[in-house]
């Protein structure tokens, strides 16, 4: 069945590729713009294909021989035996592969524009389409609602426009198991924003093709975080003070934001209302600690490690689809200790116009889960 699927695809590029060939039209390619304070849906790229090979080839052209004296440039739709004009594929528009660029607009008294130009891996494989055999999905669940438990006496709020994004997941054998299993990878360099106010399916792999045995674990490759968050910013005196939102992008891991590299635990707050802009760089917090999860940080990476609910068994002769669903609570996740600064209100986060805040505790997913079972 794949392959019939993909010669159904390639004759229909053919056709395409031959009418553009008449028209001499020209395609460009799909910006990627992401807008680092608005909350939106990350939608892959999808390429519009035809299994429409009926009337390409006609029954009876192989019964003819096309005379001497045809110009070698005649058009695919002479075979036919009817002429096209020249012009005919000049009002077909082209692919509208730039429908997928977001609307940035914003107004005067928004945040400063610092979303990254991400590498997003908007050519992730969904091996369901492929599968043979039984399946495993894995999907990640951000989860902006449900109450977590912290072990601090912080204020907090919960943020908004909150994405992570995730390089790489893997299954293990054991805690430290040296050859793990590679469930998703968006490739070097690259990442896919996963948002934390939904629900995101990162790939479905086929467990005929994974070595039998039983899997404990699993671990999420984590190389960027982007959220916004309010604050009162205190300008210079008789300024009164104003509050908006900060927005803040983070590298989690070494990675390229804005086209430019950036080092583990690089963090830039942004701000601009009033009159009173500012940009501060600085040094991430640390995830909170949870008890079902371990945030392991080497080499320029950062792990999100947890024990799967049921261990995964994997056999010659299983026969179940399985989900893998991992969730991340981000509920009151972002997390500050209040100063007693004059004019500084308690349980709000305070900074002043040169961008010196109150101390920013913690800001990643306050409790995080894995969860494996059958699918429906």
């Amino acid at each position: 069945m794949k392959t019939r699927l993909r010669l159904a695809r390639i004759l229909g590029i053919a056709v395409v590729l031959a009418l553009a060939a008449c028209s001499g039209s020209d395609t460009g390619n799909a910006g990627d713009t992401t807008d680092a304070f608005v909350a939106a849906d990350v939608v892959p790229a999808e390429v519009a294909g035809t299994d429409a090979a009926e009337g390409v080839v006609g029954a009876d052209m192989a019964e003819e021989s096309a005379p001497a004296d045809i110009a070698t440039d005649t058009p695919f739709a002479e075979v036919a035996g009817e002429v096209v004009p020249a012009d005919v594929a000049t009002d077909a528009p082209p692919a509208d592969v730039d429908a997928l660029a977001a609307d940035t607009g914003l107004d005067e008294t928004a945040p400063i524009d610092t979303a990254p130009e991400t590498p997003v891996a908007t050519d992730v494989t969904n091996e369901a389409e492929v599968a043979e055999g039984p399946t495993l999905e894995f999907v990640i669940v951000g989860d902006p609602d449900s109450d977590v438990t912290f072990q601090d006496s912080y204020a907090s709020q919960t943020p908004a426009a909150f994405f992570i994004g995730v390089q790489k997941v893997q299954l293990l054998a054991s805690a430290d198991d040296p050859s793990p299993v590679t469930v998703f990878d968006a490739g070097d360099g690259k990442y896919t924003e996963v948002d934390m106010q939904g629900s995101t399916s990162l790939a479905t792999i086929d467990l005929f093709q994974v070595t039998s045995g039983t899997y404990i674990y699993a671990r999420v490759l984590m190389a960027t975080a982007r959220f916004t968050v309010q604050a009162t910013v205190h300008p210079p005196f008789p300024v009164p003070a104003l509050q908006g939102p900060v927005s803040v992008v983070a590298a989690l891991g070494d990675t390229v934001i804005d086209s430019t590299p950036r080092s583990q635990d690089w963090v830039q707050y942004s701000f601009s209302a009033g009159g009173f802009p500012f940009v501060k760089t600085g040094t991430l917090p640390p995830f909170p600690s949870s008890a079902t999860g371990t945030v392991i940080k080497e080499s320029g990476r950062t792990w999100l490690q947890m024990e799967l609910s049921e261990h995964l068994t994997i056999t010659p002769s299983i026969s179940m689809n399985y989900v893998a669903t991992v969730t991340m609570k981000t509920k009151n996740c972002f997390r500050w200790e209040d100063q007693s600064t004059s004019s500084y209100a308690t349980g709000v986060f305070d900074t002043d116009s040169s961008g010196s805040s109150e101390p920013v505790k913690s800001f990643g997913p306050g409790d995080y889960s894995i969860v494996i079972a059958a699918a429906e």
